[in-house]
């Protein structure tokens, strides 16, 4: 017997399941759980190191940089990243889907492990943990004007980023974007090979030489002031 048929010949008792098979429907879709930010584990481990004192530029040689190294070889690793801050260094690193998280950052926590001895001793231990959903930014914020990209971000990350933190529920504000400055060295190899040095050997000593040492914080009232040893190349 078809569906139809039946319908037509007990129709209180179709009309009944039907409205049963409603009701369920309407029950569990009030009942149904929704999230913005859903328990999902992404493929993501992120290496979080705080140095108190310490400028963006400083956190960047002196603490990201050694630890991107460290970890760049690991297993299954597809996107490397990193942002720097004042006083702490974000490194992300993105696997590739499938892989075992578990695994992957017990392999991270091995190579920082690793390189702990090329980071400063007054640098905070590394947190190491895999990424979660719900740390990701909540708001985006633009800037724009006539000045440079490089002083719009360097406003951004003296003037806005600063205010933003002192909003009461806010964990943190990063600045991305913008012009960053660096410094590019031009290697005649033919002058290096022809008196000896090999290229590695003028790296390590460009990288001796450019040396920034925090000297910690001077407080005067109300505020504080960073003190740094100058070392690095202008």
């Amino acid at each position: 017997m078809s569906l139809s048929s039946l319908a037509v010949k007990r129709p209180i008792t179709f009309l009944m399941v039907f409205i049963t098979l409603v009701a369920i429907g309407v029950v569990t879709f009030v009942g149904l759980k929704m999230d913005l930010f859903p328990q999902l584990e992404l493929p993501m481990v992120v290496v979080i190191t705080r140095y108190s004192g310490t400028s963006p530029e400083d956190m960047e040689f002196l603490i990201t940089r050694p630890i991107e190294e460290g970890i760049a070889t690991v297993e299954n690793l597809d996107i490397l990243s990193s942002q720097s801050r004042e006083g702490t260094s974000l490194v992300m690193a993105e696997f590739v889907w499938g892989t075992n998280m578990d695994v992957a950052e017990r392999h991270i926590r091995d190579n920082v492990d690793f390189i702990k001895g090329r980071l400063p001793d007054e640098a905070e231990e590394p947190l190491i943990f895999k990424f979660d959903p719900t740390l990701m930014p909540i708001m985006w914020i633009s800037i724009s004007g006539e000045k440079s990209l490089a002083q719009l971000r360097r406003i951004a990350e003296n003037d806005i980023e600063p205010r933003l933190e002192r909003i009461e529920g806010v964990a943190s504000a990063d600045t991305m974007g913008g012009e960053v400055r660096e410094i590019q060295i031009q290697v005649d190899r033919e002058r290096l090979t022809s008196r000896g040095i090999a290229f590695g050997q003028l790296i390590d000593t460009i990288r001796r030489e450019n040396v920034v040492v925090p000297a910690g914080i001077i407080e005067e009232g109300n505020t504080e002031y960073t003190i740094r040893t100058l070392g690095e190349y202008n």
